[in-house]
């Protein structure tokens, strides 16, 4: 914080031109009108008092740990034990976090493994949905999306649907079966 001190100062005579001064009658002696400090120290102080409220317990207690514990050595695994996860860190303090707060090695590689098998077999079934709406608009042999049925029946109620349309409507045509002479 200190640094930010040093750094005010450098700027205080960028900001004196910009300064209101009042005189008081009489004397020489000036009184500069500036804005409260308050808020910024108040912030100051509360930014050290948490950064030290953290820093301090923590710091003693890495230095603990480094000086009375250190770090892991290999050593040859007897016979028969099977180390867990977290005994393969070299740092006390990795250990802990390891061991607590952090999800195991196997654990991720297995949560990666589902995660990419599941999108491998969505990516097959999409494939093999398009596949099949491609053959059918192609091929158009099955009674789905592309396939219209058409009879001689449905053939006859259009032609007579659109006869009765057009005599509502006033038109005249002759779509009788006969040839035109």
């Amino acid at each position: 914080m200190a640094v930010l001190s040093v750094c005010r100062q450098a700027l205080l005579p960028l900001r004196q031109p910009f300064a209101i001064s009042k005189r008081f009658g009489g004397h020489g002696h000036t009184m500069r009108v500036r804005p409260s400090q308050y808020q910024w120290k108040k912030t100051k102080d509360i930014w050290h008092f948490y950064f030290l409220v953290g820093a301090i317990p923590l710091g003693l207690t890495s230095l603990y740990l480094s000086i009375f514990y250190g770090n892991a050595q290999l050593r040859e695994i007897p016979e028969g034990y099977e180390p867990e996860p977290y005994e393969y860190e070299r740092n006390p303090v990795t250990r802990f976090l390891v061991k607590y707060f952090y999800p195991d090695r196997k654990e991720m590689y297995e949560r990666k493994i589902y995660y990419l098998s599941t999108e491998m077999e969505n990516m097959l079934i999409n494939q093999i949905i398009n596949r099949a709406d491609y053959l059918m608009s192609i091929r158009r042999d099955y009674k789905a999306w592309y396939y219209r049925d058409f009879s001689a029946k449905m053939t006859r109620y259009a032609r007579e649907h659109h006869q009765n349309l057009e005599f509502q409507r006033g038109i005249q045509n002759d779509y009788s079966d006969e040839k035109l002479d």
